[in-house]
């Protein structure tokens, strides 16, 4: 039909429109009514003529599927990049074939996406189901392409959805327009996969049995409640979910206490990047039951970059091993763990964050002792420099590069309470020590003010002497250590608490003498250094005559 057409009008622009809306576009009214929409809004003849003209040459039929979906949905990324207000991102493909291959769709089951986006997950459990079904069995693909799909999608791009279903092979059926929180479902379906959009809020939260307006509960909660008794789900969920109390603990509680079978798999911060950096997770339950234990897993490397170009690594990533485990669960150091049911009971608050219940202890051979309270401690006095309106001072920073002077400023100046550090102190940014934000304070700035946000410790004794303790947790491997240890999604944030559990080398008596003489002598090159640049003030001061 379009080879047909296309040249017999491709001198008549205006027929081309006239033929296009009359007669083209109301067939595909007619098939697919909720697609398309009552009028034809392309106006001009000639911008209908170029349009054609450019996709004509492409034979769409002969086009593979996967050709067609996967430039639908580039498409898509870069269209709907902006629209970050419903906590909607693009789940990159891997990761949905991942969920898919962890909850093996049948046939015959019904699978379910609360707020499908784009269609995703759907389209690869149709591509799932579809490659492991006999295609010459008529009744066997319309149920597939009629009945296993089920979405919901909020916003228009549930149109966009069922169009996306189309190029792919169909499946569109069940897709509607509507406030999955709105609308809550008992017991339908066998399976359900989602990406639920983060951090939002809902004027429906008394439709469930743990009412809140906070959407990140009432989103699991609408997805627990949809499932059929020992139907199984895989959600991904923002790290925050794995550990916060208030309704998010009760929610959390609530399915973990009543899953025959559990399974949280850390991604890496960094999985929806250029989208978003924050920190997720994938949860797999079963509905009904009690497990007797739970596997955790935590994937370092997806076989993608973490920055904004996620380009591909070579090698075997952790989802491979992953999935080659998922079934007969293992235990690998510092990467997976089997946890019974009692020791995640007993963590106070169903604590599903995988390195709560594993450590990350570098391959050193030395003893390593751990930063506990009996090696460091933490310092947490503030003063209000508004009460001293007239005293002149040091306002200090930490970067990678250590602690450096940034403002000296009057008190009456200030507007909160500040941290006072000593020499020899360590300070770091809690949402930064990951890149190795964190310094030692230096004679010369002893005395001065550094953010009530920041850590600030102290060394305990002569053992440790502070620029060591800095410059080990720099390490690139340390960094790692940080990385698994820090908490919250979309920063990464290491309290005090988690750095006490990390482990470094105890450095032998030679050792601490030899780092203590280097230490000294960078506290005297750190203050020569001060001292020739307030020369050099001066001196500008000088002859600038200011």
């Amino acid at each position: 039909m379009w080879s047909n057409f296309f040249p017999k009008y491709e001198k008549d622009p205006q027929g081309l429109l006239d033929f296009v809306s009359g007669s083209v576009w109301q067939q595909l009214k007619q098939e697919y009514g909720d697609i398309f929409g009552e009028s034809f809004s392309i106006r001009k003849p000639t911008t209908l003529k170029t349009i054609l003209k450019n996709i004509h040459p492409i034979n769409l039929t002969a086009t593979d599927t996967d050709v067609k979906g996967d430039a639908f949905e580039y498409f898509l990324k870069t269209v709907t990049n902006g629209n970050k207000d419903l906590g909607e991102y693009f789940t990159p493909r891997h990761i949905v074939r991942t969920m898919v291959n962890i909850v093996k769709p049948k046939y015959g089951e019904t699978i379910y996406d609360p707020f499908c986006g784009t269609g995703g997950f759907l389209l690869e459990c149709f591509k799932y189901l579809s490659l492991r079904t006999d295609p010459t069995n008529q009744e066997m693909m319309r149920w597939i392409r009629n009945q296993a799909l089920h979405g919901r999608e909020l916003t228009s791009t549930a149109r966009i959805t069922k169009m996306n279903m189309i190029l792919f092979g169909d499946g569109h059926t069940n897709i509607q327009k509507m406030d999955s929180l709105e609308n809550p479902i008992n017991s339908k379906f066998d399976i359900v996969l989602s990406n639920i959009p983060y951090s939002q809020k809902t004027d429906y939260g008394s439709y469930y049995s743990i009412p809140t307006d906070n959407a990140d509960s009432v989103c699991v909660q609408h997805i627990w409640r949809s499932l059929k008794p020992k139907g199984r789900a895989a959600v991904i969920v923002p790290e925050t979910f794995l550990y916060e109390d208030g309704v998010i603990g009760m929610t959390r509680k609530m399915i973990v206490e009543q899953s025959s079978k559990f399974t949280v798999i850390s991604l890496p911060r960094g999985v929806f990047m250029p989208y978003t950096p924050t920190k997720t997770n994938i949860l797999f339950f079963e509905k009904g039951g009690q497990f007797n234990r739970a596997f955790f897993f935590v994937v370092h490397n997806d076989g993608f970059e973490l920055n904004t170009q996620r380009k591909p690594i070579k090698g075997e990533s952790d989802i491979k091993k992953l999935l080659s485990d998922f079934d007969t669960p293992k235990v690998i150091e510092a990467k997976a763990n089997i946890v019974d049911r009692e020791t995640i009971l007993e963590s106070g608050n169903w604590n599903l964050r995988p390195y709560f219940y594993m450590d990350d202890v570098p391959n050193i051979n030395m003893e390593m002792v751990a930063l506990s309270e009996e090696v460091i401690q933490c310092i947490d006095d503030k003063i209000n420099p508004r009460k001293q309106p007239d005293v002149i001072w040091k306002l200090l920073e930490v970067s990678q590069n250590g602690i450096f002077l940034k403002h000296s400023i009057p008190g009456s100046e200030f507007t909160q309470n500040y941290k006072v550090v000593k020499k020899g102190d360590i300070a770091y940014n809690p949402h930064r020590v990951n890149i190795g934000s964190i310094g030692v304070v230096p004679e010369y700035l002893d005395g001065g003010l550094v953010s009530p946000a920041y850590v600030v410790l102290r060394v305990i004794g002569n053992d440790y002497p502070p620029a060591y303790i800095v410059s080990v947790l720099k390490q690139p491997r340390y960094l790692k250590v940080i990385m698994n240890y820090s908490l919250a999604s979309a920063r990464a944030s290491l309290p005090f608490e988690e750095l006490k559990r990390i482990q470094i080398p105890k450095p032998n008596t030679s050792d601490i003498e030899s780092l203590a003489a280097m230490e000294n002598e960078w506290y005297d090159y750190s203050l020569l250094c001060d001292q020739k640049k307030n020369e050099i003030d001066q001196y500008t001061k000088s002859f600038l005559k200011l």
